[in-house]
């Protein structure tokens, strides 16, 4: 599949919520599609390309540019809070 972003406004991994996020030390960034929920790899800045549902469209998350604007510690401090309070899950 080419590698092209999707039209939709760039994602803050800040903003996202932190179980849907990887930014763990010496391992690539890794993000859940916000359409599908499979976890794709960045590219470039864009999730990597992939199929929707049905197997042959491409699912319209792919290529979703995401800004990764937080420290792995960031990162980790969310996602740990995320852990004992359900609500920001």
């Amino acid at each position: 599949m080419n590698m092209r972003h999707n039209r939709r406004p760039p994602l803050r991994t800040s903003r996202m919520v932190p179980s849907r996020v990887s930014l763990r030390r010496g391992e690539p960034v890794q993000v859940a599609c916000a359409v599908c929920g499979r976890w794709r790899l960045l590219e470039r800045g864009m999730l990597r390309p992939h199929r929707a549902d049905d197997g042959r469209t491409r699912c319209p998350g792919s290529g979703q540019r995401i800004t990764v604007d937080e420290q792995p510690e960031q990162w980790l401090a969310r996602l740990r809070l995320a852990e004992r309070n359900p609500s920001m899950r």
